[in-house]
């Protein structure tokens, strides 16, 4: 389960939740500059390294997050998630293309694909 961090760092008005589960592929497309980078504007959880996401698990933490970052692998974010993601104003999808992740209804929020 991701959990907004409550770490010690400078509190930003930003949430980021990266849904990409897998290590090796988490591993190619997050360097540690990209990293050192995302955590620059934002406060970012990570989802539980090589523990599958499901689509159940992305409807009850997408709530307090502005940004979801997804990839291969990741669930896609349905209407159901859409619904509980009041929040949410951006979507990011490192490598690949987005369509067998989106939902039509995303297209009716305001938000950057």
């Amino acid at each position: 389960m991701a959990m907004k961090n409550q770490g010690s760092r400078e509190c930003k008005t930003v949430w980021t939740l990266i849904t990409v589960w897998d290590k090796e592929l988490r591993s190619v497309i997050f360097s540690q500059e990209c990293r050192k980078q995302l955590e620059a504007l934002s406060e970012v959880d990570w989802v539980k390294e090589d523990t599958p996401y499901s689509h159940d698990d992305l409807q009850r933490d997408i709530g307090p997050y502005d940004a979801c970052i997804k990839s291969w692998g990741s669930p896609k974010l349905t209407s159901e998630a859409l619904e509980r993601a009041e929040k949410l104003k951006f979507i990011g999808h490192a490598a690949g293309s987005l369509i067998p992740y989106l939902d039509p209804a995303q297209f009716e929020k305001t938000l950057s694909l």
